[in-house]
C-alpha cells in the first residue's frame, strides 16, 4: 500500500470507472463514492479528486452513440439500421446490452470467419479515439461525466 501511496501523490484526477446498470446514482453511492472515501482515508496526506465514470449501462453505449465512428472502425459504408445500431445517441444511452449490439454490427460486416481477428481491445481503442464528443454530449451519463470533472478541476484550482 505504501508504494499506491507514493503514486498517489503525483495524482490529481483518479478515474473511477463504474457501469451503472441503468441506476447511476446508486452505481455512484455503492461503487465510486466508497472507493473514493476508502482512499482518501487511507491515504489522507494526498490532495487527488474522485471523477466517476458512470455510462448508463456500459462504457459501449458511448461507442455505439456515434455511427460513423462505428463504421468507420468496422471499414464499412452500411447504415445504423443495416448493422443494428442505434439511430440517436440518446437510444443508444437506452440500449440493455450495447455489448452485444457492437458485436452483433461486427459480424454482420466481418462474418463469422473473420470477426474474432477483429479483437475487442483495438476495436474499442479505435473508436475511444474517434467517437465525437459532440455526440457524446447529447447523452446524459456523459455531460454529467464532464460536470463532475468540471468540478474536480475547479476545486484543485481553488486548493
Amino acid at each position: 500500500m505504501a508504494l499506491f501511496g507514493e503514486a498517489l501523490d503525483s495524482v490529481d484526477l483518479l478515474f473511477i470507472h463504474a457501469d451503472a446498470d441503468s441506476d447511476p446514482v446508486t452505481a455512484y453511492e455503492t461503487r465510486v463514492q466508497p472507493c473514493c472515501n476508502l482512499l482518501h482515508a487511507v491515504h489522507r496526506h494526498c490532495r487527488f479528486q474522485c471523477i466517476g465514470v458512470i455510462p448508463v449501462r456500459e462504457t459501449e453505449a458511448w461507442a455505439i452513440a456515434d455511427v460513423n465512428a462505428v463504421t468507420r472502425a468496422l471499414g464499412t459504408t452500411r447504415r445504423a439500421d443495416e448493422l443494428g445500431l442505434p439511430d440517436s445517441p440518446a437510444r443508444a444511452e437506452r440500449v440493455a446490452d450495447p455489448k452485444a449490439v457492437l458485436r452483433a454490427a461486427q459480424h454482420i460486416v466481418l462474418g463469422r470467419s473473420r470477426q474474432g481477428r477483429l479483437q475487442a481491445a483495438p476495436l474499442h481503442a479505435v473508436l475511444g479515439e474517434t467517437v465525437q464528443l459532440a455526440i457524446l454530449r447529447q447523452m446524459e451519463a456523459f455531460r454529467q461525466l464532464e460536470i463532475r470533472l468540471r468540478d474536480a478541476l475547479q476545486a484543485l484550482w481553488h486548493t
